[in-house]
């Protein structure tokens, strides 16, 4: 959480974990008090890694669109 306070004012965080392994997947949903702070977050190069793991970053919305898109053309 430290990573991400750098950026704002987190109010939550879950991490991806791999399900046997829980090993940290890559990606996390953070939730920052301002969307302000979240959409500094998304633009900032530095925020690309986490110790070394490629982050995977978009805002809820943008991320539920995507997940549902995939599944539907799974179908």
């Amino acid at each position: 959480m430290q990573f991400l306070n750098a950026f704002g004012n987190v109010v939550n965080v879950i991490t991806q974990k791999h399900k046997h392994s829980r090993e940290f997947r890559g990606s996390l949903f953070a939730t920052f008090r301002e969307r302000a702070e979240a959409e500094n977050f998304l633009h900032n190069e530095n925020t690309r890694t986490f110790q070394g793991a490629q982050l995977v970053r978009m805002m809820q919305n943008d991320y539920s669109e995507e997940l549902y898109s995939t599944v539907i053309q799974s179908l």
